[in-house]
């Protein structure tokens, strides 16, 4: 009996083989092998290669790398790529061995990765392109309807993933998307998630395009992203560019900063001895999601290409599954962003980052011990996350932090995403395309002093030009309207102030240690707060001979209970004023 027979041969044949009690087992499987290699996919492609995608257009000036189309297949196979009039090529490609091996690989060839850059057209297209095996000719895959154009990437967790369906302003979105037609163009990354190090076996996504079946086909993609995207590309097109934008989303919910980033950048914060030394961070050791979902598509700086990054994530990190000192958080988002630039392999790519909103209940600085009591960088907690994100995106060229502590009122994954997609658009239109019409600058504290009547402090502030009250975003909260929809405005200012507070804030003082070892921040106290101009007036109307004002030592304020928070004339606002020395 020969066990090496054609893919017909084995569909017709091979039921009766199984009744042959004669039948040798080693045969069976060496025939099963060998008789689907004819027929089985060898070549296989991303799920970022599918029907309508977008590729990055290179900006060489930018430092952008052109356009790249990758995939796997066997070394002793021989890949061309070709496409429609106008696409370059035609490319011939050999696979080089990487190493890994799929299951049912031919005995005599190992699997390798095909890869092939080249400059963008001149035409954004649309283009039809073919990837084929010449040895196996039913070996075909054809990409239709494909552009080149601006590619954004989204990830974070469960905020980023909070779909435009589960939002406030959902109609509205549908009906935007349903007349940006086929300017906008949506995929959501999935499937493989990875302990064993970077992978390239390929993920699961399929580019649509946003105005399918009346606009709705976003319901279930990120909000964030996709109001982002949506408000960049309405902007281009006012000033003269109107070109295609493909959103790219890779979200997973509850997830740490410590799975989205690689192996290298959590090792580094290791070292440091920063780390949690219990739950996610030490379960699973760093890049769970990059290995499994991300590296396929970008082969640390050899896959896809894209114009920008916006990133949310945090939310895990402050005490639910992990609990992150804020130095720890600082070195890990410091390696997400540089690891980012790494694998897109664009080392000035724009990223944003989104801030954790300011959460109603979430006290400030919280401390695991009282030996790090006093000390912000060992703060821990929401807002000590906070204050990483705040430090790891200050001063790097290229990044930006949104600021949304007017946000969070209706709890943790609140619905009025929109202005949060406004504030980042506002801050993509300057960094990214050059826009100087828009002030994007939000207050930032300079400084606090012990006033000479020992009862109250200066807290001063710039970028301010004059600072003010803005109200919170309350549940059912929408600002907007378009024609055959409209939401109600439902937002009051310092409606929701706790009764006996004798002005427009709570204060946390932090005496001397020695006075209160338990307790160095003391608690939240009411105080009086008064605006003058770009400073903060901060007065603590009743001090006791325990806490006399020579042992003040910091301050830390909190708006989060009374509806209100701290902006300048532009309404940028302030997230929180971290605790200061006096």
């Amino acid at each position: 009996f020969v066990c090496c027979i054609t893919e017909w041969a084995y569909i017709v044949f091979f039921p009766f083989f199984l009744f042959s009690m004669n039948m040798n087992m080693n045969c069976i499987f060496l025939l099963l092998a060998l008789s689907v290699s004819p027929c089985f996919a060898w070549v296989q492609m991303n799920g970022v290669f599918t029907d309508n995608m977008v590729l990055q257009t290179d900006h060489a000036d930018l430092g952008i790398p052109q356009p790249r189309i990758f995939g796997l297949a066997y070394t002793n196979e021989t890949i061309t790529i070709t496409g429609s009039a106008g696409f370059p090529g035609p490319f011939t490609l050999t696979p080089k061995q990487t190493g890994e091996n799929h299951w049912l690989r031919p005995l005599d060839a190992p699997w390798g990765n095909f890869s092939v850059s080249f400059p963008a057209p001149s035409n954004p297209g649309p283009y039809t392109i073919t990837i084929a095996s010449k040895e196996n000719s039913s070996d075909v895959t054809v990409l239709h309807n494909v552009m080149f154009g601006e590619v954004f990437f989204c990830s974070g967790q469960s905020n980023m993933k909070l779909t435009v369906d589960a939002t406030d302003d959902k109609l509205i979105e549908y009906a935007a998307a349903v007349a940006l037609g086929s300017k906008m163009r949506i995929n959501f990354i999935n499937g493989n998630l990875s302990l064993d190090g970077p992978q390239t076996t390929p993920n699961q996504g399929n580019w649509t395009i946003a105005s399918d079946n009346n606009g709705t086909i976003i319901a279930d993609f990120s909000a964030v992203c996709w109001a982002h995207g949506r408000l960049i590309s309405e902007y281009l097109a006012t000033v003269g560019s109107a070109p295609v934008i493909g959103l790219i989303e890779v979200s997973v919910g509850g997830t740490t900063i410590h799975h989205w980033i690689p192996s290298y950048a959590g090792m580094e914060c290791n070292k440091t001895g920063l780390l949690p030394s219990k739950g996610e961070c030490v379960q699973y050791p760093p890049g769970w999601i990059y290995n499994g979902r991300m590296n396929p598509m970008l082969l640390e700086g050899f896959g896809i290409s894209a114009r920008l990054a916006v990133y949310y994530q945090g939310e895990a990190d402050s005490g639910e599954n992990d609990r992150y000192i804020s130095a720890a958080y600082e070195c890990e988002l410091r390696g997400l962003i540089t690891s980012y630039r790494k694998a897109f392999g664009y080392p000035n790519m724009p990223i944003i980052i989104i801030q954790l909103p300011g959460m109603p209940g979430t006290t400030s600085f919280q401390h695991d011990n009282d030996t790090r009591m006093g000390d912000p960088m060992t703060a821990d907690g929401w807002n000590g996350i906070q204050l990483a994100q705040q430090r790891a995106t200050a001063g790097q060229d290229n990044v930006a932090l949104v600021s949304v502590p007017d946000f969070g009122c209706c709890g943790l994954h609140y619905p009025h995403k929109f202005p949060v997609a406004q504030r980042a658009a506002n801050l993509t239109r300057e960094m990214v395309f050059g826009d100087k019409t828009i002030d994007n600058m939000a207050p930032v504290v300079t400084g606090a002093s012990l006033n000479a009547d020992g009862m109250s402090v200066n807290i001063n502030f710039a970028n301010t030009s004059g600072l003010m009250l803005k109200p919170v975003y309350h549940c059912n909260t929408s600002t907007r309207s378009v024609a055959g929809y409209s939401s109600s405005v439902n937002i009051s200012c310092c409606d929701s102030m706790p009764s006996g507070f004798e002005g427009l804030g709570i204060v946390k003082f932090g005496v001397n240690a020695t006075h209160h070892p338990h307790d160095y921040w003391g608690g939240w106290i009411p105080a009086t707060i008064e605006i003058k101009s770009d400073t903060l007036v901060v007065a603590k109307p009743f001090l006791t001979p325990s806490t006399n004002i020579s042992s003040i030592e910091m301050i830390d304020i909190n708006f989060g209970g009374v509806g209100c928070v701290l902006a300048n004339k532009n309404g940028q606002p302030l997230n929180f004023v971290p605790p200061m020395k006096l």
